[in-house]
Order: structure tokens, then C-alpha cells, then sequence
């Protein structure tokens, strides 16, 4: 071989239910855990240890090679789904970046176009994404307008609230990302 590295073999493959990751290294289709080593004693030490139900499921070669095939096309469909999500979110963000564009180039701030802005009230925007049975999804959870003083803990309540209020377990978010007022 020239790249000197082993390829995984097509036989384990079926056998443990792995495939190649983009390093040539082998990934677990069950977990998705990617091994350092591509031996065949790491694999089958891996799907022994770790998945004796899915093994008892599908005790022969042929159900067994079935099942990590439909695994395949599972994570295969789920990679394409996420990239073309993150592929359309990108289009939006392009989209935004021209439209801000142009209103710079007009020389008017952005609220001399905004006609539904409530003045002398700041506002928070609450946007979610997150998985669904039909794939990545993106919506507008809520906006919070705030009279008066807008502290950091008046802003938290009130995020806190919303999402409450949405049903959502603020100890299943991810990741939180905030953007300056401008």
C-alpha cells in the first residue's frame, strides 16, 4: 500500500458493524466511538464488550451485515441532512450579511428602517435549534421586550421564563450564543 496505513477490512466491517472514518480509522456505526487502531482484536473487543444486545439481535453474518448496512445508510442520510442544513444556514447568514450591506451603504441606521421597532424599549430575540424527527430545525422561540432597566439578571429571568414556559429543560441546552446590542 502506499499510504502504509491498513485499510479496514470489508469482513470485520460487517462483522462488528464499523466503518472508515475520514482518517482511515475505524468508527463504531452502533456509537459512533472511532478507535485508534485499525486491528481486527480492537473491533471485536470493542463490539463484545460493548454490544452484546445488538449482537444477540443479529447473531448471524448475514443479519448481521444487514444491520450495520441499514446503520451505514442511517448515519449516511444524517450526515447529508446536517450538511445541508448547515448549508442553507449559511445561505441565510449570507443573505443577512448583503441586506446589512446595503443598508451601510445607504448611510441610515437600521432602526430608520425598522417600522415595527417600539422605541425606548430594548428587546431580546430567542432563536432555537435543535434535532427533530424530520431533521435539524431552526425557529423563533421568543422575543421579550423590556421597559425600564434591562439588567443582566432581569434578561436571565426573563430568557429563563420563556423557556419554562416553552417546556424547555434548560439542563438540555447545548450551547448559548449571545450577539451585542448594536
Amino acid at each position: 500500500m502506499a499510504s502504509g496505513k491498513k485499510k479496514l477490512n470489508q469482513d470485520w466491517m460487517e462483522s462488528f458493524a464499523f466503518k472508515c472514518n475520514t482518517g482511515d480509522l475505524p468508527t463504531c456505526l452502533i456509537c459512533h466511538e472511532k478507535l485508534a487502531h485499525n486491528k481486527k482484536s480492537n473491533l471485536e473487543r470493542h463490539f463484545t464488550i460493548k454490544h452484546t444486545q445488538f449482537a444477540g439481535k443479529y447473531p448471524t453474518s448475514d443479519a448481521r451485515k444487514k444491520a450495520a448496512e441499514e446503520l451505514r445508510k442511517q448515519q449516511q442520510q444524517s450526515s447529508s441532512m446536517l450538511s445541508n442544513w448547515a448549508q442553507s444556514s449559511n445561505n441565510v447568514n449570507l443573505a443577512s450579511f448583503a441586506v446589512s450591506l446595503e443598508i451601510a451603504k445607504s448611510g441610515k441606521p437600521f432602526t430608520d428602517d425598522e417600522s415595527c421597532e417600539i422605541k425606548d424599549t430594548a428587546q431580546v430575540t430567542i432563536f432555537v435549534r435543535y434535532m427533530s424527527p424530520q431533521g435539524p430545525k431552526e425557529e423563533l422561540l421568543g422575543l421579550l421586550p423590556f421597559s425600564g432597566q434591562t439588567r443582566g439578571e432581569d434578561i436571565e429571568n426573563a430568557v429563563q421564563k420563556c423557556l419554562e414556559d416553552n417546556g424547555i429543560d434548560i439542563n438540555k441546552i447545548v450551547s448559548i450564543a449571545t450577539e451585542p446590542e448594536v
